[in-house]
């Protein structure tokens, strides 16, 4: 019989006095714990123009480093610096709305918002509810654990996995994808409400692996300092496809974001970007496999991304 435990809100006392937990981090886990009220990012000055039409983009500032909130409260990341040169690309301005991942595909089906920035997971079930760009990134899920804890439990391959309690963010394809792999009866999850908690889970004793996207999770890794991890990479037998969205039906709109994605990709921008938020090697991994699965071949332009992002 399956186990799944919930650990939907832990407190920000509780989260705080985890090792490694900065401020930023306490940021992000506010963000998280507390139902905050939306507030509204103005779009940047190089792309607002009165002339241009605006679009208001929603996204959960709690998966850094593709969305974030930084030190003045605004939203920040590989995404929005992403759709903000997209927008220039195209001649459009944006709206940056920070809420909650809950109600995400509610605002945008109801029109009070236009725009769906994170890597969502394309996938059949989601393609009924919205229309998804063409993919922006092909990312990759990776289990953290403590040495220990793979040690004793005998984990040295993606496929010992289900020995482990394994937290991982509720309502996401990381939860679905493992569920897919070896079948919910097989898993014991902690369904948690960040992939940074399901990081501090594994910190905090409260789970024994936490699960996600590879980019977000070595984010957080790094952050804390001291703390050495164990990483297991999950086996895809096909590329994780990750794309925006709009509102379903909205064909005319997610075509304008294609052409966005494509230019930003062949001219260099998306590769600065990435190496600007995930690091020199993971991003130039990820502007690789995008490139890769686009059929663009520009690697003349990885040495010039580097120079701009350092």
């Amino acid at each position: 019989m399956n186990k799944i435990i919930p650990i939907l809100s832990l407190s920000a006392f509780t989260l705080f006095s985890i090792a490694g937990c900065d401020n930023k981090q306490q940021q992000e886990t506010e963000t998280v714990v507390q139902n905050t009220e939306a507030q509204s990012v103005e779009s940047s000055s190089d792309t607002a123009n009165p002339d241009w039409p605006t679009y208001v983009v929603a996204t959960d500032p709690s998966n850094a480093p593709f969305e974030l909130r930084n030190e003045q409260g605004t939203v920040d990341g590989f995404d929005v610096d992403l759709i903000k040169a997209i927008a220039k690309a195209e001649q459009f301005n944006v709206d940056v709305i920070p809420q909650p991942w809950s109600g995400v595909f509610q605002s945008l089906d109801s029109g009070e918002r236009d725009i769906l920035i994170a890597p969502l997971t394309i996938n059949a079930e989601r393609d009924e509810l919205v229309d998804f760009t063409i993919p922006y990134i092909y990312p990759t899920r990776t289990a953290y654990l403590l040495p220990e804890t793979a040690a004793k439990l005998g984990i040295n391959t993606y496929q010992d996995l289900p020995k482990a309690q394994i937290a991982a963010k509720k309502a996401t394809t990381n939860i679905s994808s493992l569920v897919d792999d070896f079948g919910e009866a097989n898993l014991n999850l902690v369904p948690v409400d960040s992939q940074y908690l399901a990081l501090t889970a594994v910190t905090s004793g409260q789970a024994q692996a936490g699960f996600g996207d590879t980019a977000v999770l070595q984010h957080h890794a790094r952050e804390m300092n001291g703390v050495d991890f164990v990483t297991i990479e999950q086996t895809l037998n096909e590329p994780v496809k990750a794309g925006f969205a709009v509102q379903n039906g909205n064909t005319e709109l997610a075509e304008l974001l294609n052409k966005g994605i494509k230019t930003v990709v062949a001219d260099g921008t998306y590769r600065q970007l990435a190496i600007k938020w995930f690091g020199e090697e993971l991003g130039n991994q990820i502007a690789d496999r995008t490139q890769k699965y686009m059929g663009l071949n520009n690697s003349s332009q990885q040495s010039n991304a580097q120079e701009v992002a350092s």
